[in-house]
């Protein structure tokens, strides 16, 4: 049985959260955002809600806003209240790490057909593998 209390890190490519700037006061917030494409968001919300579980999510948070060194540190204490730890990366930054990410760590654990399908010469032996199996 798990402790609900013992903390369980969800490491996801975005949180389920977004950031917005508030037209009147011109602050951000932070927005619950349950419908990002992983489906499983929804039944780790509905497990949040009844305190079965104590997540700790670590993720990229999007927003298309510039933001300062400030905003920053007072949204990642917001944050921590929700029990989320944001990353902040720049268009420049989030490039790269998109292109490892799709190209290597969504294929390794999410689907071994769209690494199998990949043109790709150094999956010669997975290739090999897969036909005597």
């Amino acid at each position: 049985m798990i402790d609900p209390l013992e903390p369980i890190i969800l490491a996801t490519f975005l949180l389920p959260y977004t950031i917005e700037r508030d037209k009147t006061s011109g602050q951000l917030e932070i927005v619950k955002c349950f419908h990002n494409p992983t489906l499983l968001y929804g039944t780790l919300e509905n497990m949040m809600q009844k305190k079965q579980y104590n997540f700790k999510w670590i993720g990229l948070v999007t927003t298309l806003e510039d933001m300062s060194e400030t905003e920053k540190s007072k949204l990642t204490e917001q944050f921590k209240v929700q029990g989320a730890y944001p990353i902040f990366m720049t268009a420049e930054e989030t490039a790269p790490y998109l292109l490892f990410y799709e190209n290597i760590l969504r294929p390794l654990f999410h689907n071994f057909k769209d690494l199998y399908n990949q043109c790709n010469e150094q999956l010669y032996h997975w290739k090999a593998y897969m036909e005597l199996n």
